[in-house]
């Protein structure tokens, strides 16, 4: 599932090299506008990874015409993060950057949304995601779109991670998907 149109604006399709310019731009800017003592930020980003998730058709791009309005990653597994709990069951979904100049247009529901189909199509049961464990602000925001708090935990330091995930505490989050007759997935 590479495009998905949720109004007669936006759309969703995996970034492409020609986009990495426009993409490091946005998580710039990002980072340049949230530098707040009451809002965490990424302090830098691992370029590297970015061109890895772009490069594996991991990176998705919801653009409004042909602006890049919001970025964000699927992942199939997160081990890495998820450890133990890993069931393959699940749609991760990382690295979530939305351009400032749209806050406020609840671009996250049409990911969600996005995501939540996307996760169905491959019968996995619920999207996961973590953040910053002392960002009480984003995971209070995740909590309205339905994500629940299963666990705080520290990540490793391990070089397969990018380094803006290496050794933070994070909290972890978990929004079960419906089967298409209204029923939760989970057992």
């Amino acid at each position: 599932m590479t495009t998905s149109v949720f109004t007669e604006m936006l759309t969703i399709f995996h970034s492409s090299e020609a986009d990495l310019p426009k993409v490091l731009g946005l998580f710039e800017q990002v980072m340049g506008n949230q530098k707040n003592p009451h809002y965490k930020v990424w302090e830098h980003i691992d370029t590297d990874s970015i061109v890895n998730d772009i490069r594996s058709n991991r990176q998705y791009k919801l653009c409004k015409n042909d602006e890049i309005v919001a970025v964000f990653t699927v992942l199939l597994s997160d081990e890495l993060i998820w450890q133990e709990r890993e069931t393959h069951t699940s749609v991760y979904l990382h690295r979530i950057v939305a351009n400032p100049k749209w806050k406020g247009e609840k671009l996250f529901a049409n990911i969600v949304e996005w995501v939540s189909d996307y996760a169905r199509s491959l019968h996995r049961t619920s999207i996961r995601m973590d953040t910053w464990a002392d960002n009480n602000k984003l995971i209070e925001y995740y909590k309205t779109y339905g994500f629940s708090v299963l666990d705080t935990i520290t990540t490793s330091h391990s070089c397969s991670l990018p380094e803006q995930n290496r050794g933070i505490e994070v909290m972890l989050l978990e929004l079960p998907i419906e089967l298409e007759n209204g029923k939760n997935n989970f057992h």
